[in-house]
């Protein structure tokens, strides 16, 4: 889960054991069922936030759905609503996975890299345009680490928004749940 609370995008992506990322479903209040891609509109009013109350009660649907084994979720703006998951589904399953933490998101981002590239064992998609098009947004940026040498030849890598203003939150999510 990569979360927002008004600018960006917020997202939920699934990946399966055997490494097919999908954008689950939820069915709404009024009974219409959405993908877990939260996008703030184009013509937003001042002060427009994101529906908090939908997206977590999309979280519920989808632990009630499936068989979640591991949930990673960037805590920022949304601590509360993930301590409340993490209660009920326990802190085994709900782990807070800071994606600013560079050596820790470098070491997701080059796993996703490597699973991309993986001939033998390829990464798969539902094809969701939302989750493709933050996909290919994505841009690798040199990641510091306090403390390392940079000198040793390891860089290391993080995905993040390109200067064009495009977003990759359901991008970020997909990293997190491979």
């Amino acid at each position: 889960f990569d979360g927002s609370i008004s600018r960006d995008a917020t997202a939920l992506v699934r990946c399966t054991a055997d490494r097919h990322l999908f954008v689950p479903m939820y069915v709404t209040a009024e009974g219409e069922e959405l993908p877990t891609i939260w996008l703030r509109p184009e013509k937003a009013p001042k002060g427009w936030r994101m529906p908090r109350l939908e997206i977590v009660r999309a979280w519920r649907q989808v632990f009630k759905r499936y068989d979640v084994g591991r949930w990673l979720g960037d805590p920022p703006k949304w601590q509360t609503e993930q301590e409340s998951l993490a209660e009920e589904f326990g802190d085994e399953v709900v782990v807070f996975f800071d994606t600013n933490q560079p050596k820790r998101m470098s070491g997701a981002c080059d796993r996703f890299t490597t699973a991309y590239a993986d001939k033998d064992d390829p990464l798969s998609h539902d094809g969701n345009a939302v989750l493709v098009e933050h996909l290919v947004a994505m841009v690798r940026k040199k990641a510091y680490v306090k403390g390392e040498d940079e000198t040793d030849g390891r860089t290391r890598y993080v995905f993040d928004k390109p200067d064009d203003g495009r977003k990759v939150d359901a991008g970020i999510a997909a990293v997190l749940a491979l």
